[in-house]
Protein backbone atom coordinates (compact mmCIF):
# COMPACT_ATOMS: atom_id res chain seq x y z
CA UNK A 1 0.00 0.00 0.00
CA UNK A 2 1.28 3.49 -0.80
CA UNK A 3 0.08 6.97 -0.01
CA UNK A 4 -0.62 9.11 -3.05
CA UNK A 5 0.15 12.80 -3.37
CA UNK A 6 -3.51 13.71 -2.77
CA UNK A 7 -3.51 11.93 0.61
CA UNK A 8 -5.41 8.85 -0.53
CA UNK A 9 -3.94 5.36 -0.50
CA UNK A 10 -3.38 2.96 -3.37
CA UNK A 11 -3.79 -0.67 -2.28
CA UNK A 12 -2.55 -3.48 -4.50
CA UNK A 13 -3.89 -6.95 -3.73
CA UNK A 14 -4.47 -10.40 -5.14
CA UNK A 15 -7.70 -12.39 -5.13
CA UNK A 16 -7.96 -16.05 -4.15
CA UNK A 17 -4.19 -16.40 -4.02
CA UNK A 18 -3.66 -15.56 -7.69
CA UNK A 19 -0.21 -14.01 -7.38
CA UNK A 20 0.06 -13.33 -11.10
CA UNK A 21 -3.00 -11.03 -11.08
CA UNK A 22 -2.85 -7.80 -9.14
CA UNK A 23 -5.84 -5.55 -8.55
CA UNK A 24 -5.82 -1.99 -7.28
CA UNK A 25 -8.19 0.23 -5.36
CA UNK A 26 -7.88 3.71 -3.90
CA UNK A 27 -8.90 4.52 -0.34
CA UNK A 28 -9.28 7.70 1.64
CA UNK A 29 -9.30 5.72 4.89
CA UNK A 30 -7.89 2.27 5.58
CA UNK A 31 -8.54 -0.05 8.51
CA UNK A 32 -6.03 -2.88 8.81
CA UNK A 33 -7.47 -6.01 10.41
CA UNK A 34 -5.00 -8.61 9.20
CA UNK A 35 -4.71 -10.60 12.42
CA UNK A 36 -1.63 -10.99 14.55
CA UNK A 37 1.67 -12.80 14.69
CA UNK A 38 3.47 -14.01 17.84
CA UNK A 39 5.39 -11.33 19.67
CA UNK A 40 8.74 -12.08 21.28
CA UNK A 41 9.55 -8.86 23.15
CA UNK A 42 13.02 -7.37 23.18
CA UNK A 43 13.31 -7.63 26.95
CA UNK A 44 13.16 -11.42 26.67
CA UNK A 45 15.84 -11.59 24.01
CA UNK A 46 18.04 -9.23 25.98
CA UNK A 47 17.66 -11.12 29.25
CA UNK A 48 18.68 -14.54 27.98
CA UNK A 49 20.42 -15.73 24.85
CA UNK A 50 18.59 -19.06 24.75
CA UNK A 51 16.67 -21.18 22.28
CA UNK A 52 13.02 -20.18 22.49
CA UNK A 53 10.09 -22.01 20.94
CA UNK A 54 6.86 -20.25 19.97
CA UNK A 55 3.49 -21.01 21.52
CA UNK A 56 1.80 -20.83 18.11
CA UNK A 57 3.67 -23.97 17.04
CA UNK A 58 1.74 -25.86 19.69
CA UNK A 59 -1.56 -24.06 19.16
CA UNK A 60 -1.42 -24.84 15.43
CA UNK A 61 -0.24 -28.41 15.91
CA UNK A 62 3.04 -28.01 14.04
CA UNK A 63 4.75 -29.19 17.23
CA UNK A 64 3.55 -32.12 19.29
CA UNK A 65 3.39 -32.18 23.08
CA UNK A 66 6.16 -34.61 23.98
CA UNK A 67 6.51 -36.14 27.40
CA UNK A 68 8.48 -33.55 29.32
CA UNK A 69 9.31 -33.30 32.98
CA UNK A 70 9.59 -29.52 33.12
CA UNK A 71 8.68 -26.72 30.76
CA UNK A 72 8.99 -22.94 31.10
CA UNK A 73 6.36 -20.71 29.50
CA UNK A 74 7.53 -17.13 29.12
CA UNK A 75 4.48 -14.93 29.50
CA UNK A 76 1.86 -14.14 32.10
CA UNK A 77 -1.39 -13.47 30.27
CA UNK A 78 -3.88 -15.06 27.83
CA UNK A 79 -1.45 -16.73 25.44
CA UNK A 80 0.69 -18.14 28.23
CA UNK A 81 -2.12 -19.61 30.31
CA UNK A 82 -3.94 -20.90 27.23
CA UNK A 83 -0.78 -22.84 26.39
CA UNK A 84 -0.51 -23.96 30.01
CA UNK A 85 -4.04 -25.33 29.89
CA UNK A 86 -3.38 -27.07 26.57
CA UNK A 87 -0.16 -28.68 27.79
CA UNK A 88 -1.66 -29.71 31.14
CA UNK A 89 -4.57 -31.35 29.35
CA UNK A 90 -2.29 -33.41 27.09
CA UNK A 91 0.56 -34.02 29.58
CA UNK A 92 -0.83 -33.65 33.12
CA UNK A 93 2.39 -34.84 34.77
CA UNK A 94 4.54 -32.07 33.30
CA UNK A 95 5.76 -29.44 35.75
CA UNK A 96 4.81 -26.03 34.30
CA UNK A 97 6.52 -22.79 35.31
CA UNK A 98 5.41 -19.38 34.06
CA UNK A 99 8.10 -16.75 33.58
CA UNK A 100 7.01 -13.18 34.32
CA UNK A 101 8.82 -9.91 33.88
CA UNK A 102 11.14 -8.93 36.70
CA UNK A 103 9.11 -5.84 37.59
CA UNK A 104 5.89 -7.84 38.05
CA UNK A 105 5.59 -9.07 41.61
CA UNK A 106 2.22 -10.81 41.65
CA UNK A 107 2.23 -14.61 41.69
CA UNK A 108 -1.15 -14.84 39.95
CA UNK A 109 -2.07 -13.30 36.59
CA UNK A 110 -4.94 -10.89 36.06
CA UNK A 111 -8.10 -13.00 36.21
CA UNK A 112 -11.60 -11.90 35.20
CA UNK A 113 -14.42 -12.10 37.76
CA UNK A 114 -18.03 -11.07 37.01
CA UNK A 115 -18.30 -9.32 40.40
CA UNK A 116 -16.08 -8.20 43.25
CA UNK A 117 -18.01 -10.56 45.51
CA UNK A 118 -16.96 -13.57 43.43
CA UNK A 119 -13.34 -12.41 43.47
CA UNK A 120 -13.45 -12.09 47.25
CA UNK A 121 -15.04 -15.52 47.58
CA UNK A 122 -12.16 -16.98 45.55
CA UNK A 123 -9.70 -15.09 47.79
CA UNK A 124 -8.31 -13.40 44.71
CA UNK A 125 -6.40 -10.20 45.52
CA UNK A 126 -7.37 -7.09 43.57
CA UNK A 127 -7.24 -3.33 43.95
CA UNK A 128 -9.81 -0.61 43.32
CA UNK A 129 -8.12 0.20 40.01
CA UNK A 130 -8.80 -3.37 38.85
CA UNK A 131 -12.58 -2.91 38.98
CA UNK A 132 -14.60 -1.54 36.06
CA UNK A 133 -16.64 1.38 37.38
CA UNK A 134 -19.41 0.76 34.87
CA UNK A 135 -19.98 -2.98 35.46
CA UNK A 136 -18.27 -3.77 38.80
CA UNK A 137 -16.32 -6.54 37.04
CA UNK A 138 -12.79 -7.35 38.14
CA UNK A 139 -10.19 -7.17 35.33
CA UNK A 140 -12.94 -6.77 32.75
CA UNK A 141 -10.52 -6.18 29.87
CA UNK A 142 -7.17 -7.36 31.16
CA UNK A 143 -8.26 -10.57 32.90
CA UNK A 144 -8.02 -14.17 31.75
CA UNK A 145 -11.18 -15.86 30.50
CA UNK A 146 -12.23 -19.29 29.27
CA UNK A 147 -9.84 -22.23 29.57
CA UNK A 148 -6.93 -19.94 30.43
CA UNK A 149 -8.89 -18.56 33.38
CA UNK A 150 -9.87 -22.00 34.66
CA UNK A 151 -6.26 -23.15 34.54
CA UNK A 152 -4.98 -20.00 36.24
CA UNK A 153 -7.36 -20.59 39.15
CA UNK A 154 -5.74 -24.00 39.71
CA UNK A 155 -2.75 -22.44 41.47
CA UNK A 156 -1.34 -25.82 42.53
CA UNK A 157 -0.91 -26.81 38.86
CA UNK A 158 1.90 -24.38 38.06
CA UNK A 159 4.73 -22.24 39.44
CA UNK A 160 5.79 -18.68 38.67
CA UNK A 161 9.23 -17.05 38.73
CA UNK A 162 10.75 -13.82 37.42
CA UNK A 163 12.73 -13.85 34.19
CA UNK A 164 16.03 -13.15 35.95
CA UNK A 165 15.53 -16.41 37.87
CA UNK A 166 15.20 -18.49 34.71
CA UNK A 167 17.80 -21.23 34.31
CA UNK A 168 17.00 -22.51 30.84
CA UNK A 169 19.10 -25.65 31.17
CA UNK A 170 16.72 -26.90 33.88
CA UNK A 171 13.80 -27.13 31.44
CA UNK A 172 13.04 -29.45 28.55
CA UNK A 173 11.32 -26.63 26.66
CA UNK A 174 11.30 -22.84 26.96
CA UNK A 175 8.31 -21.44 25.09
CA UNK A 176 7.47 -17.79 24.41
CA UNK A 177 3.79 -16.94 24.81
CA UNK A 178 3.89 -13.15 25.08
CA UNK A 179 0.90 -12.21 22.98
CA UNK A 180 0.71 -10.83 19.47
CA UNK A 181 1.63 -7.89 17.32
CA UNK A 182 -0.17 -6.87 14.16
CA UNK A 183 0.52 -8.88 11.01
CA UNK A 184 1.93 -5.94 9.12
CA UNK A 185 1.66 -5.19 5.43
CA UNK A 186 4.21 -3.03 3.58
CA UNK A 187 3.12 0.63 3.61
CA UNK A 188 4.93 3.65 2.21
CA UNK A 189 4.09 7.31 2.51
CA UNK A 190 3.97 9.70 -0.44
CA UNK A 191 7.75 10.24 -0.21
CA UNK A 192 8.60 6.54 -0.38
CA UNK A 193 9.37 6.19 3.33
CA UNK A 194 8.25 2.97 4.99
CA UNK A 195 5.66 3.36 7.71
CA UNK A 196 6.18 1.13 10.76
CA UNK A 197 3.71 1.01 13.67
CA UNK A 198 4.77 1.50 17.25
CA UNK A 199 4.71 -1.52 19.52
CA UNK A 200 4.08 -1.57 23.24
CA UNK A 201 3.38 -4.20 25.86
CA UNK A 202 0.29 -6.10 24.80
CA UNK A 203 0.36 -5.36 21.08
CA UNK A 204 0.52 -2.65 18.45
CA UNK A 205 -0.25 0.86 19.61
CA UNK A 206 -3.12 2.92 18.21
CA UNK A 207 -4.42 6.25 19.48
CA UNK A 208 -7.82 6.94 21.07
CA UNK A 209 -9.38 7.17 17.59
CA UNK A 210 -7.95 3.85 16.46
CA UNK A 211 -5.28 5.38 14.21
CA UNK A 212 -1.81 3.91 13.84
CA UNK A 213 -0.20 7.19 12.80
CA UNK A 214 -1.19 10.69 13.88
CA UNK A 215 -0.86 12.17 10.38
CA UNK A 216 -2.47 9.32 8.43
CA UNK A 217 -5.98 7.95 8.06
CA UNK A 218 -4.81 4.39 8.73
CA UNK A 219 -6.67 2.52 11.47
CA UNK A 220 -6.23 -0.92 13.03
CA UNK A 221 -7.88 -3.28 15.47
CA UNK A 222 -8.19 -7.00 16.10
CA UNK A 223 -5.67 -9.58 17.24
CA UNK A 224 -2.41 -7.69 17.75
CA UNK A 225 -3.77 -4.13 17.79
CA UNK A 226 -6.41 -2.31 19.76
CA UNK A 227 -7.56 0.73 21.69
CA UNK A 228 -6.40 1.47 25.20
CA UNK A 229 -9.20 1.46 27.80
CA UNK A 230 -10.73 4.86 28.58
CA UNK A 231 -13.95 6.36 29.85
CA UNK A 232 -15.68 5.98 26.49
CA UNK A 233 -15.23 2.22 26.17
CA UNK A 234 -15.15 1.43 29.87
CA UNK A 235 -12.98 -1.13 31.60
CA UNK A 236 -10.86 -1.10 34.73
CA UNK A 237 -8.81 2.11 35.25
CA UNK A 238 -5.67 0.14 36.04
CA UNK A 239 -5.60 -1.72 32.72
CA UNK A 240 -2.78 -0.52 30.49
CA UNK A 241 -3.21 -3.24 27.87
CA UNK A 242 -5.17 -2.83 24.68
CA UNK A 243 -8.89 -3.54 24.85
CA UNK A 244 -9.72 -6.88 23.29
CA UNK A 245 -12.72 -9.14 22.79
CA UNK A 246 -15.46 -10.00 20.29
CA UNK A 247 -18.04 -7.93 22.15
CA UNK A 248 -15.83 -4.86 21.86
CA UNK A 249 -15.29 -5.46 18.14
CA UNK A 250 -19.02 -5.65 17.54
CA UNK A 251 -20.29 -2.87 19.77
CA UNK A 252 -17.51 -0.45 20.66
CA UNK A 253 -14.35 -0.43 18.55
CA UNK A 254 -16.16 -0.07 15.23
CA UNK A 255 -18.18 2.84 16.59
CA UNK A 256 -15.01 4.61 17.73
CA UNK A 257 -13.44 4.31 14.30
CA UNK A 258 -16.64 5.28 12.50
CA UNK A 259 -17.00 8.38 14.69
CA UNK A 260 -13.39 9.27 13.95
CA UNK A 261 -14.05 9.05 10.22
CA UNK A 262 -17.09 11.27 10.51
CA UNK A 263 -15.26 13.87 12.59
CA UNK A 264 -12.33 13.76 10.22
CA UNK A 265 -14.42 15.11 7.36
CA UNK A 266 -14.06 12.61 4.50
CA UNK A 267 -12.95 14.01 1.17
CA UNK A 268 -15.46 14.61 -1.57
CA UNK A 269 -14.01 11.73 -3.58
CA UNK A 270 -14.28 9.25 -0.71
CA UNK A 271 -15.76 5.82 -1.20
CA UNK A 272 -16.19 3.50 1.72
CA UNK A 273 -15.81 -0.27 1.62
CA UNK A 274 -15.58 -3.09 4.07
CA UNK A 275 -14.43 -6.61 3.32
CA UNK A 276 -14.89 -9.66 5.59
CA UNK A 277 -14.06 -13.28 4.69
CA UNK A 278 -15.92 -14.94 7.52
CA UNK A 279 -13.03 -16.89 8.99
CA UNK A 280 -11.22 -14.29 11.00
CA UNK A 281 -8.73 -13.03 8.41
CA UNK A 282 -10.44 -9.75 7.64
CA UNK A 283 -9.38 -6.56 5.99
CA UNK A 284 -11.55 -3.45 6.29
CA UNK A 285 -10.98 -0.72 3.77
CA UNK A 286 -12.53 2.65 3.11
CA UNK A 287 -12.17 2.28 -0.61
CA UNK A 288 -13.09 3.23 -4.16
CA UNK A 289 -13.81 -0.06 -5.88
CA UNK A 290 -13.49 -0.78 -9.60
CA UNK A 291 -16.38 -1.66 -11.87
CA UNK A 292 -14.71 -5.00 -12.67
CA UNK A 293 -14.57 -6.04 -9.01
CA UNK A 294 -18.19 -5.10 -8.49
CA UNK A 295 -19.20 -7.20 -11.47
CA UNK A 296 -17.21 -10.15 -10.11
CA UNK A 297 -18.89 -9.85 -6.72
CA UNK A 298 -22.32 -9.88 -8.31
CA UNK A 299 -21.51 -12.77 -10.64
CA UNK A 300 -20.28 -15.02 -7.83
CA UNK A 301 -23.26 -14.16 -5.62
CA UNK A 302 -21.15 -14.29 -2.49
CA UNK A 303 -21.54 -10.71 -1.52
CA UNK A 304 -23.91 -8.02 -0.47
CA UNK A 305 -23.23 -4.78 -2.22
CA UNK A 306 -24.97 -1.72 -0.89
CA UNK A 307 -24.23 1.30 -2.96
CA UNK A 308 -25.61 4.68 -2.10
CA UNK A 309 -24.91 7.66 -4.25
CA UNK A 310 -25.76 11.29 -3.81
CA UNK A 311 -26.31 13.55 -6.77
CA UNK A 312 -23.71 16.27 -6.56
CA UNK A 313 -21.78 18.76 -8.59
CA UNK A 314 -18.78 16.42 -8.79
CA UNK A 315 -20.28 14.53 -11.75
CA UNK A 316 -19.68 10.89 -10.82
CA UNK A 317 -22.18 9.54 -13.35
CA UNK A 318 -20.20 6.34 -13.79
CA UNK A 319 -20.32 5.50 -10.10
CA UNK A 320 -24.01 6.31 -9.93
CA UNK A 321 -24.60 3.97 -12.85
CA UNK A 322 -22.63 1.24 -11.11
CA UNK A 323 -24.78 1.66 -8.02
CA UNK A 324 -27.92 1.06 -10.04
CA UNK A 325 -26.51 -2.07 -11.66
CA UNK A 326 -25.63 -3.83 -8.41
CA UNK A 327 -28.75 -3.14 -6.37
CA UNK A 328 -29.19 -6.59 -4.90
CA UNK A 329 -28.86 -8.13 -1.47
CA UNK A 330 -28.28 -11.65 -0.21
CA UNK A 331 -28.27 -11.39 3.59
CA UNK A 332 -27.37 -15.02 4.27
CA UNK A 333 -24.14 -14.84 2.25
CA UNK A 334 -22.55 -11.64 3.44
CA UNK A 335 -18.89 -11.72 2.54
CA UNK A 336 -18.48 -8.23 1.13
CA UNK A 337 -20.35 -5.12 2.20
CA UNK A 338 -19.73 -1.91 0.38
CA UNK A 339 -21.11 1.53 0.86
CA UNK A 340 -20.16 4.23 -1.59
CA UNK A 341 -20.67 7.84 -0.65
CA UNK A 342 -19.93 10.73 -2.93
Amino acid sequence: MKERTDGTYCIRYTQNGAQDTLSELVASNVCICTGGKPLTPSWLLEERNIHIEEANEYFQGTRSHPEAKKIAIVGFSHSAFSLGHLWHTKSPNTNITFIRRTNRTQTQPFIYFPTTEEANAAEYPFAKADVCLETNRVHRFGGLRGDAREFALQTDSYNTIAVHELEAENYDHVIAACGYEIRWIPIMDRYGKKLEPEYKQGGTKVDSKGRLFADHQIYAFGLGAGLSPDEKIGGEPGCTRRSDGIWLYQYTVGSVIRASLQRGGPSQHECMGKFFNGVGENLSLEARESEETIAQAKEKEVATLRCVTKESEFGFEKVAKMAQVVKHEKEDLVVLEMKMIL
